[in-house]
Parts: structure tokens; C-alpha cells; sequence
């Protein structure tokens, strides 16, 4: 009779060790250091987006992410100099909910 509570409980343990932690992440930015984020926008019509956040979004659309990629997701951000004054402008990081 033991046997069979051991392994129902053995059984509910792995069930809920195994569960992925999952986050649906959105790619996101911030401009730094007082660029104009009108510049953004202006780069993006000319690529023949209505706005920078839709420029963004047509390169990474959002996402369920899980486990080891939430996890690498969420250490990213990059930052950089856009207008080569050497300061940097612009973060880009990935936003999990």
C-alpha cells in the first residue's frame, strides 16, 4: 500500500518540477541621453514605416518565450551611438510579461 502513495508522490513532484516558466516578451527601446526619438521615426518612414514602433515590431514580433530562451531574453540590452558623437542613443532590450 506504501508503494503506490510513494509513487503518486514521486510522480506529482516531477509533473511540477518539469514546468516551463514561459513570458510573452515584446521587443522594446529607449532613446538615451536626450536623442530625439522624431529621428527614429523619421528613419523609419523612409524605410516605409508609419513609426519606429512599427519598424520594430515587423523585426521582431512578439512572442511566447520559455525556460532557457525567457531567461537569455531577458539579459539582453543593447545599447548604441547612432549619431557618432560617442554617447550612446539608443537601448534595445526584450519587455516579458
Amino acid at each position: 500500500m506504501k508503494l503506490p502513495i510513494i509513487l503518486l508522490a514521486f510522480t506529482t513532484m516531477f509533473i511540477f518540477s518539469s514546468c516551463e516558466k514561459c513570458k510573452d516578451c515584446q521587443i522594446s527601446y529607449e532613446t538615451l541621453n536626450g536623442y530625439s526619438i522624431s529621428d527614429l521615426n523619421d528613419a523609419a518612414s523612409i524605410m516605409g514605416y508609419s513609426n519606429w514602433d512599427a519598424y520594430m515590431d515587423s523585426l521582431y514580433p512578439s512572442e511566447e518565450l520559455c525556460d532557457d530562451a525567457l531567461e537569455s531574453a531577458e539579459n539582453i540590452s543593447e545599447s548604441t551611438d547612432l549619431d557618432g558623437d560617442g554617447t550612446n542613443d539608443y537601448r534595445v532590450y526584450w519587455d516579458c510579461k
